[in-house]
């Protein structure tokens, strides 16, 4: 699932990591605890680069990519919270 801002939120948070997108008419949420984030990583499509959330959570998406503008600071936050990100291998 590609999701972006406005029609999808991201809150990040020392436990987990919310992303809430809008379907017709409906918020809907889908948490990803620490626990069950694997890896972050950039992803590139067309004109844009999004984050993309490797997890386990069996109650969200397989593919979880969420485009933030700018990329890299969400991903810098990811990392300083000490999420398993491409910056935090660097």
């Amino acid at each position: 699932m590609n999701v972006s801002w406005p029609l999808a939120r991201i809150r990040v948070l020392p436990n987990q990591v919310e992303i809430r997108v809008l379907f017709p008419l409906l918020w809907r949420r889908f948490v990803l605890w620490r626990r069950d984030i694997r890896r972050v990583t950039f992803h590139s499509a067309f004109l844009s680069t999004g984050l993309r959330f490797e997890h386990d959570s069996p109650r969200s998406p397989e593919c979880l990519v969420f485009y933030a503008i700018p990329p890299r600071k969400l991903m810098r936050r990811l990392a300083e919270m000490g999420y398993p990100t491409e910056e935090s291998a660097a």
